[in-house]
């Protein structure tokens, strides 16, 4: 129910392990048309989340098909993390994919349903839009539904639906 997509992105993450100089905290690295971050799982075996974004007009291509020399290809790019992830990191985990993400809806609501937050609609994670439109949304929905189920209305939240196209 929407429009195609104009932020085309595909992303590569796998839980890896023995990652150098892996902290508490989780780390996002920008190059362009790029993005890598790392989310610690478990400080002794220095294992953690891996995900890779990458603009796929430019970079999608050869990761199709999850490829390993295509992964140490955008890893390159990354000096600060290049030389923190081992060789054999993606020799035997699962890789997934997915993209392109930016798949808005242009309709929020049916009888007895509504959509918020990334359901009804994609903001790109780097804006912060995403956290405010998902509590926006929240907010909103949350007034419009308390109103049509004190009335015990059967109608559809439309002036939901109207305030929520306004604010993408």
């Amino acid at each position: 129910d929407g429009r195609a997509p104009r932020v085309r992105k595909v992303a590569i993450t796998a839980r890896i392990g023995d990652v150098g100089d892996l902290g508490d905290l989780g780390e996002m690295h920008l190059a362009p048309g790029a993005c890598m971050g790392l989310a610690p799982i478990h400080a002794r075996s220095r294992s953690a989340n891996f995900t890779l974004v990458v603009d796929s007009a430019h970079w999608g291509r050869p990761l199709r098909g999850k490829s390993h020399s295509a992964i140490w290809q955008q890893i390159a790019r990354f000096p600060a993390l290049r030389d923190r992830i081992p060789t054999d990191a993606f020799a035997a985990v699962e890789l997934d994919a997915s993209g392109p993400f930016d798949w808005p809806t242009t309709g929020v609501t049916r009888a007895g349903a509504a959509l918020a937050g990334d359901a009804a609609g994609y903001f790109d994670p780097f804006t912060g839009q995403g956290i405010y439109h998902a509590l926006f949304a929240a907010s909103r929905l949350a007034c419009h539904a308390d109103r049509a189920l004190k009335r015990r209305s059967r109608m559809p939240l439309e002036g939901y639906a109207r305030e929520i196209r306004r604010s993408q």
